[in-house]
């Protein structure tokens, strides 16, 4: 049975103001919500002119970190600005929270952490408690994590927000549909739902479409008319979490969506094993990783079954440009090897890259 998987982003409303009344206004309002930020978070602080803030200062020697949170579609619900230890990474890796602050709205932070923390990463959401643990409705993150602290207080850690939740073109769509219609295989499948989602760019979240039904099988996936290229991918887990996705699956090449039902449009889902890679017979593939313009972010290189998805076989992460060495298992076929860092994100050139009983060299990426 086919389940309609469809949520929509609430985009806030936007206000004209007069240029002079908004200047005025904003250097009052922004004193008072760091006043009560800071005194919410238990930091002192001498505020001397309202306009002219002067850096917080923390008892028992602890290092302040501040910024202010930006989200243009908040609607509603409390936002955390979480200070996590260590760089980035994959999806699916904890972290060590070192430190965390609630804010009722968007607007100013303050959050203190050790002197000599090292690298953290800080990021802000909105999530609720599920019993399969956090479900983020939005999120955001400092542009430039990893960040080191050392000795003194960091302003300025603006973190820019948006939402997670999918805003899909079929919600309340009155013109005319067409059908792309095809199958969903899984070797492996055990339980669950499987979402089909059509993306209009490859590797993206599904701003089209997506549905869901009860097992493997076979689907019908409705998008507009005239949609032109979309990209269709499959999901056994939660659609929104990436970390508790079971198996991902690809049809690949995009499907050109015209006036007609497309047909044919088939997946094959591969389980992730990366959890227990460990526990199978492996070969390696390895390579170096070279980065124009490194400014310290954490680098990360994976291997998976499907292109532009997150990897599903194996991956690790690097803190400078270098070699790398991941573990697959034997004879898995064809697969391929990607990288990110920051903004930037790379295939290697001459994927895929075929698998069988002995190892890999020379698999290199230029980010």
């Amino acid at each position: 049975m086919i389940k309609s998987n469809l949520k929509v982003i609430f985009i806030a409303g936007c206000f004209l103001i007069s240029a002079f009344s908004l200047t005025a206004a904003a250097e009052t309002t922004e004193a008072s919500d760091k006043a009560a930020k800071l005194d919410k978070a238990g930091i002192s602080v001498n505020t001397g002119d309202p306009g002219k803030m002067k850096a917080p200062v923390k008892a028992e020697e602890q290092i302040v970190l501040s910024g202010k949170v930006v989200f243009d579609a908040y609607r509603s619900g409390e936002i955390t600005v979480a200070v996590n230890e260590g760089g980035t990474s994959y999806e699916g890796k904890k972290f060590k929270l070192l430190n965390s602050t609630v804010l009722d709205t968007p607007g100013f932070f303050f959050v203190s952490v050790p002197p000599h923390s090292g690298k953290i990463f800080l990021e802000a959401y909105i999530a609720e408690n599920t019993p399969e643990g956090l479900k983020y409705m939005a999120w955001g993150k400092y542009s430039s994590n990893p960040l080191m602290v050392d000795a003194g207080n960091i302003e300025d850690l603006d973190i820019v927000m948006s939402g997670t939740l999918i805003d899909n073109k079929m919600n309340n769509y009155q013109g005319k549909a067409v059908a792309i219609k095809g199958r969903v295989t899984f070797d492996n499948y055990k339980n669950g739902p499987i979402y089909i989602n059509a993306s209009s760019s490859q590797g993206k979240v599904p701003d089209i479409n997506s549905i869901s039904i009860d097992a493997p099988g076979e689907y019908v996936l409705n998008v507009p008319v005239d949609s032109g290229a979309v990209y269709i991918t499959a999901v056994n887990g939660d659609l929104e979490s990436r970390q508790s996705q079971k198996a991902i699956g690809s049809y690949g090449n995009p499907v050109e969506v015209g006036s007609s039902d497309v047909e044919g449009v088939d997946i094959k889902l591969y389980e992730d094993v990366s959890s227990s890679i460990g526990k199978l017979s492996t070969v390696t593939i390895r390579g170096r990783i070279s980065v124009a313009n490194f400014n310290g972010e954490i680098i990360h290189v994976g291997v998976g079954k499907v292109d532009y998805e997150r990897p599903n076989i194996n991956f690790t992460d690097l803190s400078a440009p270098g070699e790398y060495v991941l573990k697959v298992p034997k004879n898995s076929g064809p697969v391929y090897v990607t990288s990110g860092a920051g903004e930037r994100f790379k295939s290697y050139k001459n994927n895929p890259v075929l698998v069988k009983d002995a190892d890999i060299a020379g698999i290199d990426i230029e980010l």
